[in-house]
């Protein structure tokens, strides 16, 4: 090894190679906290209103909705079942021929199930269709 130095900063994230050749490769896991400002009833409830308005809409992409918001309202909600059931509308949504004229109007809602379950929107979104 030659005496270089390479310093990339202190908020550096991911991998750096140098010299000929040279490869790098990173994995990256980044942790966000849940936002607690996020209404989740209220957002759950905008989506499903969306939702409902989309002609040809599947209903079990409803009642996905209704599970989730009815877990929501529980005293300790299990964020993870509810990021699944939310997940699992979308899924179903995906496939109505209206969905794609309603995802402007979904993506903000659905960015705030992401904030309020502390995931970031780029990796939930390809999940959700989306990305």
């Amino acid at each position: 090894m030659s005496g270089t130095t390479f310093s990339a900063g202190r908020d550096n994230k991911g991998a750096f190679a140098t010299g000929a050749g040279a490869t790098a490769t990173a994995t990256v896991t980044e942790t966000m906290m849940p936002d607690p400002n996020v209404n989740i009833t209220a957002t759950l409830d905008a989506l499903r209103d969306i939702l409902a308005s989309v002609p040809g809409i599947e209903t079990k992409a409803l009642t996905r909705l209704d599970e989730a918001r009815q877990e929501a309202t529980k005293p300790e909600p299990k964020r993870e079942e509810i990021k699944s059931l939310v997940a699992q509308a979308a899924g179903y949504a995906r496939d109505t021929a209206g969905f794609a004229d309603a995802v402007d109007k979904l993506k903000p809602h659905l960015q705030q199930v992401a904030a309020w379950l502390g995931t970031a929107w780029q990796s939930w979104a390809p999940m959700l269709g989306l990305g």
